[in-house]
């Protein structure tokens, strides 16, 4: 019986003791890694003194504004984050100018007019904005539009340009509802506001119509 206790509470000793050495052993590699971290870092970042060519490649898919999440350090820069460092880039005199890789089959319309209009603020700064494109497929024509203010725009020899236009697809489910008897019930104060229009009626009404056209034209209207 005496073996037992000390064999058992020699066990119990042997587990405290290895988890202390482990604890320290995982406290002392953390140091280590913070302490080489720290000693490799520079007051001065690792930059060129001076002809710096920024490149941005478009074919990447990207957010409108940068993620919340903490996992989301491998994504690409979102717009937002696009705009502020060009705008950096602008004062920066080692910055010389940018090079783009082109998304031949388009971007968003607000993300197209976002990155178009930046460009053209990082030209208007004295600086070159010159991209290559594998050329501009789809039916979109904001592919193009993105980067229409460039100094430049390289192609290859081989490639299309198809930019077909712009289209408006809208699905009406007025009389769905009928078969289920419910009656969908909105509120409109002006004709203009054809949000409703979608459950409400079974095709374009003419001020509809006249919004979507509109909207539409203006974006293609701007982009040629």
């Amino acid at each position: 019986m005496k073996q037992f206790w000390i064999t058992f509470f020699g066990s119990i000793a042997g587990v405290v003791v290895g988890a202390v050495l482990a604890g320290f052993a995982f406290f002392a590699l953390i140091a280590m890694l913070i302490g080489g971290a720290l000693s490799s870092a520079s007051d001065e970042t690792a930059l060129p003194r001076d002809g710096i060519v920024l490149e941005l490649d478009l074919r990447t898919p990207r957010l409108d504004t940068p993620t919340r999440s903490p996992f989301g350090f491998a994504e690409p820069l979102s717009v937002v984050d696009i705009v502020r460092t060009l705008e950096l880039a602008e004062d920066d005199s080692r910055v010389q100018g940018l090079f783009i890789r082109a998304n031949e089959f388009g971007l968003s319309p607000g993300m197209a007019e976002e990155l178009r209009t930046a460009l053209a603020d990082f030209r208007d700064s004295g600086k070159f904005v010159m991209t290559h494109a594998q050329g501009f497929e789809g039916t979109s024509v904001t592919g193009y539009f993105a980067v229409s203010g460039s100094d430049e725009i390289w192609l290859q020899d081989t490639a299309n340009f198809t930019p077909a236009g712009l289209a408006s697809e809208v699905m009406f489910l007025g009389g769905l509802f009928e078969h289920f008897n419910a009656e969908p019930q909105f509120e409109q104060f002006h004709e203009y506001k054809n949000a409703a229009n979608t459950y409400t009626q079974s095709g374009f009404t003419e001020a509809h119509r006249e919004a979507a056209e509109s909207y539409i034209g203006s974006i293609y209207d701007t982009a040629v």
